[in-house]
Parts: C-alpha cells; structure tokens; sequence
C-alpha cells in the first residue's frame, strides 16, 4: 500500500510527541494550544495510526486537572472526535474515547447534563468492543443517575 508523505510526516511528529508525553506528560499538558491540532487530526485522516496516537496524546490533555477543561472548551471539535471514536469498531479508540468521556465528567460533573455527550456514552456502552470502553461508559451512567436522585 502506498502511504503519502502527509500521513508519513504527521505519523512521524505525533510518534515524536508520544514519547515526549510518556516520558515527561507535563511537557504536552503545558502545550494546550495543541489541543487543536490533535482533535483535527484525528478527524482529518485516514490513517489509523495518525488518529490512535493524537487520541493517545488528547487522553494526556484529558487526564489532567489543568488541561482537561481546556479540552471541554473544544466543544464542537471534541464531541466530533468522541462521535468517530465511539462509532469505530476499533477498541483502542473506544476505550481512549471511554477514558476521554470519565475525565470530562469527573472534572465537570455538569456535563452529565449534555445529550450529546451522554447520547455518545449510551452509544459506547451498547457498541463497546471493549470491556473496560463498557465498563467505564457504565460508570458514567452510573454518576448520571446518581446526580438525578
């Protein structure tokens, strides 16, 4: 199969920021202005390589009290990028987009109350290739219905 030099080259950077970030997470997290650019990539590609890394490297952004409401903010971006995470039957991209969706709620327990978001987690629960992208939409639901109470 013929790969372009584009995939190639963004391939290659993320791989370059990949092993920044599990050396040194703090050095990606101080870098929010590439929340962006991640959430593009992961939805202007084909490539699956490209789009599992930029989702690796969004779960850094994700998992960190600083950053993770920064990556919220991103709201039409972000919600895009979970949609196509949730939908693939991948399960690397199921279960980032599972963690993904726990930090953001865990952080912000008011975005228990989006549909689109919650639409996104009953989607991943009833689509889940993976146990723990089910087990951890399950949780969510779980605070939902524990906030409604």
């Amino acid at each position: 199969a013929v790969v372009s030099t584009q995939s190639t080259g963004q391939q290659l950077c993320l791989q370059a920021l990949e092993i920044i970030a599990i050396s040194s997470p703090e050095l990606i997290t101080a870098h929010s202005s590439l929340i962006p650019a991640l959430l593009y990539a992961t939805q202007h590609t084909n490539d699956l390589q490209v789009r599992t890394i930029a989702a690796k490297l969004l779960l850094y952004f994700a998992e960190d009290p600083q950053t993770v409401k920064e990556l919220a903010g991103c709201d039409q971006q972000l919600c895009g990028t979970l949609a196509t995470f949730v939908r693939t039957p991948d399960n690397i991209l199921q279960c980032i987009a599972s963690k993904i969706l726990f930090s953001l709620m865990q952080a912000d327990r008011k975005l228990l109350q989006d549909d689109h978001l919650m639409d996104l987690v009953t989607t991943l629960r009833q689509n889940a290739v993976d146990q723990e992208a089910w087990v951890l939409s399950d949780k969510i639901l779980l605070m939902k219905n524990s906030t409604e109470i």
